[in-house]
Formats: C-alpha cells, structure tokens, sequence
C-alpha cells in the first residue's frame, strides 16, 4: 500500500535550497565545446590536403558543420558560462569555501585565458562578461588551396579558437578576448573540482545530490 500523500507544502522542502547544478551534464558541455572546435580546424585541414581530383564544390557533411558549428559553440558556450557562475557562487558560499577559494586563487586562469582591455581576464570575469557582452565575435582563420582546371583559389575558413566581446560598463565600454581552449579546460577542471564536496551540492533534506558523483576525486 502507498504512503499517503503528503499535506505539507513542497514549498517548506526548499528551504536554503540552491540551484541545482549537474556537474557532470556541464562538464559534457566542455567536451561538446571541444568537439565543434577541434573538428572545425581538422575539416578545414582536410581541405587544404585533399586531392586536386577532389571537387570542393561538392555538397559534403564538411559544409554542414561549418554552417552550425559557429551557431552551436556560442550557444553551449552561454550555457557553460551561466552554470560555472552559478557554481562559483553556491560554493563561495558553501562550508568548503575556504578551500575553494584556494583552488579558484590557483586555476583562476587570468594570466592564460584571455585578457581584458589589455589586461588579465580571471574565469568569473570572463563569465561575467560573455553574459554582459554587447557584442560576441568568434575569430577566424583560412586555409586555401589551387586545383586543376580552375583559375581561382578556393578559401575554407575555420574557426580560430578567439572570440572578441565587447560591451560596456557604467557608460564606459570595455573590449575583451577570450581563449576557448583554455577556458573551456580550466572550466572543465573547476567543476571536476566540484566533485569534491558532494554535500555543498545537495538539497537542503539531502535526500538527493544536485550534482551525481562518479568515482573519487582525487
């Protein structure tokens, strides 16, 4: 027989209750991330290695990565963005800050992921301002090739691994580069990290862990 249901409110359940924050989906993010950008570069060097019996004109699944892969890095990279905040802020404040303060002093990043009017650019920061940007620009890089028969150079571009973000703040405008690659991995090891303190990312009754843990952290 069922427990009867019960009359208590799910509100009261709630209580100091965080946003939930799957680590390992995020940490999918950055693999996701990786992907698009690593299989950008190798199609646009399969271009510029292929044969001159080769037709580049010819409709291949080259053309549509290239029309989504701009497209799709943006959006998973938003999304990376808004839950390693979200993160930062539910273990700033958690029990183990202390010791997370340490790690983020030491995997901030600022000195290798990208800099900020010409200066350092930490991870929160450049969260901050991916979310705050008026303008979001991926660079890009080209690789060319001669074939036989045809006068013209054929040009692929391809994804550089840079993007420029532009807003501004108080009234005063701001210019930043990021470094994908580099964000992304230092991203990936700071929710790995999170694995850590498995009861931070618990609901409040910890009946069930926001984030599953696989294995030991070391």
């Amino acid at each position: 027989m069922s427990d009867p249901p019960s009359e208590e409110s799910p509100y009261w359940h709630s209580d100091g209750q965080p946003h939930r924050v799957d680590l390992d989906k995020r940490r999918l993010l950055c693999f996701e991330i990786f992907n698009i950008f690593t299989a950008n570069g190798a199609l646009a060097r399969e271009f510029e290695a292929s044969d001159d019996s080769e037709d580049p004109s010819e409709p291949s699944i080259s053309k549509l990565h290239h029309e989504f892969a701009e497209i799709s890095a943006l959006e998973k990279l938003l999304q990376l963005r808004m839950v390693l905040r979200t993160y930062d802020d539910i273990m700033s404040q958690s029990e183990h800050a202390q010791r997370y303060a340490v790690h983020v002093k030491a995997t901030s990043g600022e000195d290798s992921i990208g800099h900020l009017d010409g200066g350092r650019l930490s991870l929160r920061e450049a969260c901050n301002k991916v979310i705050h940007a008026r303008e979001v620009r991926p660079g890009y890089d080209s690789v060319e090739r001669a074939w036989d028969g045809k006068d013209e150079i054929e040009k692929v571009w391809h994804l550089d691994g840079e993007i420029e973000l532009t807003g501004t703040l108080n009234k005063k405008a701001w210019n930043a580069t990021l470094y994908v690659r580099l964000f992304r991995s230092i991203g990936a090891r700071a929710l790995a990290h999170g694995r850590r303190y498995r009861d931070a990312l618990r609901s409040p009754d910890g009946a069930q862990p926001i984030a599953p843990v696989f294995g030991t952290a070391s």
